[in-house]
Formats: C-alpha cells, structure tokens, sequence
C-alpha cells in the first residue's frame, strides 16, 4: 500500500481543517499544541511530524493515522466509515 508524501499528507491536513471543521491555522495549533508557522509548515510538506503530533493532529481533525498516512479507504479517528 503505497504511502502519502508529506505534501499529500499536508494537503489532506489543510482540507480537513478549513473545509470540515472551518478552522484557522492558529486554532488547530492551539488543539495541538503549534504555532501557526509550525501548522504552515507541516501543511506544506515543509515540516516532519512526530508520532505525538501525528496523533494529535489526527484526534484534532477527527481522521484516523491509517488515512492521513496510508492511502486507503477514509476513516474517522473512531474507525467509523465516512
């Protein structure tokens, strides 16, 4: 299963935070402990994430890490299909 690159994983990231929950970078980063550079960077693909903001950002974004990370059939972070 091939998995995403940064930039996809920031896309997705980015989508679900304005589009689905209509969130600005600055209130994600205070769900997940960021500043809003560090929100840019990561959804951007500029940025790493560690597995402690991975999880994060996935409970904030209500996305399971198998979707954000892996491409395959999307889930919620309870594994709830969407």
């Amino acid at each position: 299963m091939p998995r995403r690159s940064a930039r996809e994983i920031g896309a997705i990231i980015r989508e679900h935070r304005k589009v689905h929950l209509m969130l600005n970078q600055e209130q994600l980063g205070k769900k997940v402990g960021l500043g809003v550079s560090a929100i840019s960077r990561i959804e951007k693909g500029a940025m790493q994430i560690t597995a402690d903001r991975l999880i994060a950002i996935c409970e904030a974004l209500s996305l399971s890490a198998d979707y954000l990370l892996w491409k395959c059939g999307e889930t919620d972070a309870l594994g709830s299909n969407r």
